[in-house]
């Protein structure tokens, strides 16, 4: 018997914190604990959050997904990373800590070029499922 919230109910939650909040995606080279501890936000130069709240699509099946490229604009001078984690947060610096996770495949900065997550390819999604 499964127990715990819907994909449904899950989904309500994502698409209303979506309508009411801002978020915005920090890159790390650690991971954040559940409580927003422990993580280790990137001090690449030129390096700031990105509002993601206005790149994600509806949810479905309890996850929602980016259906805009999410692109750190600002080029480093010289290479940077991997970064291997992320965390959304409520501000572009400081804020609340509403999620963390690991990417699939790293992210790396290569010097002069911008870091992108192409549509389809960043999902925030109910663990529990």
């Amino acid at each position: 018997m499964a127990q715990g919230p819907s994909d449904a109910w899950v989904g309500a939650l994502l698409d209303l914190a979506v309508a009411n909040q801002t978020w915005y995606l920090a890159l790390g080279t650690t991971a954040w604990q559940s409580d927003g501890t422990g993580g280790t936000e990137t001090a690449t130069s030129g390096y700031a959050r990105i509002r993601i709240d206005n790149k994600m699509a509806a949810s479905s099946g309890g996850s929602m997904t980016n259906d805009e490229v999410i692109q750190f604009t600002a080029s480093a001078a010289a290479n940077a990373g991997p970064f291997q984690y992320y965390a959304v947060f409520s501000a572009s610096s400081g804020g609340t800590f509403y999620y963390s996770g690991q990417f699939s495949q790293p992210l790396s900065w290569v010097s002069g070029q911008p870091v992108q997550i192409l549509v389809g390819n960043f999902t925030v999604f109910n663990q529990d499922t």
